[in-house]
């Protein structure tokens, strides 16, 4: 997601798609990312809607090369709560081995209207997962597989020091979660249940540092 970063199924493959390039000024960028608004994930499951959302996104992407076609970046979530009906506690989202590659190709075909692009989540060990878990015994409750998406729009955007940057926002209908039936998340059925309507929308500002100590700011854009 970036952001989950970041995680649905249908593609809108009939429409024409746009290829976009990002562009960095330093030939190694060490991304950095701040929330503007919180990040939100609600699986739907069948009986109520559950919604785990997190104020901080931060990540330690390192991205080489100055003009690519898609870029992979691992998020970290943090402060994060859950709401399931009237019961709310802590939350944690964790991504694993899995990150998100993020791609310059838009088209149209998402709900909210306009042209976005594709992502993917990937994980680098076979049959991993990212996943989300709940209270302070971090019980898990759902499970994110690894999926394709069409929901991401990107802004050029300027920081007050004149730097280029980029604002990303997240607009998926289409995720692909399973909920795994416990006491913290319980499921009508009883049995474990995937969905393919989840929703995850936040919007994150990346920037970019030409060194790994981000002192240096290096601009990244998208055209």
């Amino acid at each position: 997601m970036l952001a989950l970063a970041a995680l649905g199924a249908a593609l809108a493959s009939a429409a024409e798609a746009e290829t976009h390039l990002f562009h960095f000024e330093s030939p190694v960028t060490y991304g950095a990312a701040e929330a503007l608004e919180k990040y939100s994930i609600r699986a739907q499951t069948s009986d109520e809607s559950r919604e785990i959302s997190c104020n901080q996104y931060s990540t330690n992407t390192a991205i080489e090369g100055e003009v690519l076609e898609e870029i992979r970046i691992q998020p970290i979530f943090s402060e994060c709560k859950y709401r399931s009906g009237e019961t709310e506690g802590v939350a944690y989202i964790e991504m694993t081995s899995c990150s998100i590659v993020v791609t310059g190709e838009t088209l149209a075909g998402n709900p909210t209207g306009g042209e976005h692009a594709r992502g993917r989540l990937d994980c680098g060990e076979a049959g991993d997962h990212a996943h989300t878990k709940v209270t302070a015994f971090k019980i898990k409750c759902n499970t994110i597989p690894i999926q394709n998406t069409l929901g991401l729009r990107f802004e050029n955007h300027e920081t007050e020091a004149g730097v280029r940057d980029i604002i990303v926002e997240s607009t998926i209908h289409d995720g692909i979660t399973t909920t795994e039936n416990s006491i913290a998340c319980p499921t009508q059925t009883g049995e474990t249940e995937v969905h393919e309507d989840g929703v995850i929308e936040g919007r994150v500002e990346v920037t970019g540092f030409s060194d790994e100590a981000k002192t240096e700011p290096a601009g990244i854009w998208v055209e």
